[in-house]
């Protein structure tokens, strides 16, 4: 049996009742006290509907988000690696955006 991928791939490979047991014994979040939990710990599930849209902020307008997760995928020599540091040298220096899209705010820059 091929090791399932999803959690859609889990239900069809392993039935509902197994896929059920493994949400029931999930790890849980610790209660904070600050949201007047005592201890202990909870499972947290929110409805979509409920949640409140927060304005993006934008450090490429339309390409790259502050504080949020930008991923840069592709085959081998395309040219990640060379749009990246032309991005960190636009942060660097204020200069401009690749594609000619403005400028980017100043700032300092940390690869990891």
């Amino acid at each position: 049996m091929n090791k399932p991928h999803d959690w859609n791939d889990k239900l069809r490979q392993r039935g509902t009742d197994v896929v059920r047991r493994q949400w029931d014994t999930a790890p849980l979040l610790p209660l904070d006290n600050d949201r007047g939990g005592a201890g202990g710990s909870e499972l947290i599930a929110r409805c979509a509907a409920d949640v409140k849209p927060e304005p993006v902020e934008w450090l490429w307008p339309g390409r790259v988000a502050l504080g949020k997760l930008t991923l840069i995928a592709g085959e081998a020599g395309l040219g990640k690696s060379q749009l990246s540091i032309a991005m960190v040298a636009s942060v660097t220096t204020g200069g401009e955006w690749p594609c000619r899209e403005g400028r980017a705010p100043q700032g300092s820059v940390v690869i990891l």
